[in-house]
């Protein structure tokens, strides 16, 4: 039996990404995921710009609409996916609970802006028995789950430090990495801030920290112009090196080589060995993910309460300076 879901959202990540892309190689956005994917039943989507609204109902054959209410029928999802802009995720989330009780809810990342409003998304659901995840789409992505499968074997190995490049808010962008970098290097301890914040008149900060986790210190440095999107990450340790580049398109990896001539210094491998990924399938990743936790398989997915740590951790260097 398959599962049923409602998007919510019909923006870029919604559907807008890959609207035009024909072929399945790409799948970057929740109506190309969820109408694909074998073990769901997308039934609709809302959103308050009629033109998408028709625009989803012309491509995927399926009732949209304008208003939450108006969206449940006869048939109630077991999945609901939030993909509006962060300011709205709370009042729309409760709205969804007052009218039914889906067994799942998939939000677009940050929960929130603000840490309190995250917490009642969080309480909300946990008082209704609902799941909530926070798409941070990295985390079911292949070539991470393999990056943290060396990493518990040791071939990847701690301490590590590294830099953070990100365009963008550090709570809405740099969060990615962030989040990632709690999968990989452990709990967040304390940061600094080493610039002066600004201010991205949305609640968002344009910020750069230098950020300890539990196995490493991290740089996160900001594009300030924004001149151009950039989202890259470098982790070195006695093991060697990883580079995470293009937003995770590209993984590297060189492990070490003993000096040709000076034979007891280490050097890093010239053979560089790329670490497969399928980043450019990242939202149907995430739903490969989803239909593990419905079904009891073990899956990964950041948990709503994983979310609010980083939010919390974040929040915390946002109001240091």
């Amino acid at each position: 039996m398959k599962t049923t879901c409602l998007i919510v959202g019909l923006g870029q990540i919604g559907m807008q990404y890959d609207i035009n892309e024909a072929s399945n190689k790409i799948i970057h956005t929740h109506s190309k995921a969820f109408s694909t994917h074998p073990r769901f039943k997308l039934i609709g989507a809302v959103d308050t710009d009629i033109s998408k609204c028709n625009e989803f109902s012309q491509k995927f054959k399926l009732p949209a609409h304008s208003e939450i209410p108006s969206c449940f029928g006869e048939e109630s999802p077991d999945l609901v996916i939030i993909s509006l802009p962060t300011e709205r995720h709370f009042e729309s989330i409760k709205e969804i609970i007052s009218l039914c009780k889906p067994k799942v809810i998939l939000c677009e990342k940050p929960l929130s802006y603000s840490l309190k409003e995250s917490k009642s998304i969080l309480d909300l659901c946990k008082k209704n028995h609902i799941a909530l995840f926070v798409n941070y789409m990295r985390r079911s992505d292949p070539g991470v789950l393999e990056i943290k499968k060396r990493i518990k074997l040791k071939d990847i190995s701690y301490p590590m430090t590294g830099v953070v490049w990100y365009s963008g808010g550090f709570l809405n962008n740099g969060s990615h990495f962030f989040n990632l970098l709690e999968f990989f290097l452990g709990h967040f301890c304390d940061a600094e801030v080493i610039s002066k914040p600004f201010d991205m008149k949305n609640g968002d900060f344009g910020i750069n920290a230098q950020v300890n986790f539990k196995n490493g210190k991290i740089y996160f440095l900001n594009l300030l112009d924004n001149s151009f999107s950039h989202h890259t990450l470098e982790l070195i340790s006695s093991s060697g090196r990883l580079r995470y580049d293009e937003g995770g398109k590209k993984i590297i990896w060189q492990s070490l080589n003993n000096h040709l001539v000076a034979k007891k210094l280490k050097v890093l491998n010239s053979l560089v060995e790329i670490i497969e990924n399928d980043l450019d399938r990242y939202q149907w990743n995430v739903a490969n993910q989803l239909a593990n936790y419905f079904i009891g398989k073990p899956y990964e997915l950041c948990s709503g309460d994983d979310a609010l740590i980083t939010l919390k951790s974040m929040s915390q260097i946002c109001e240091s300076y």
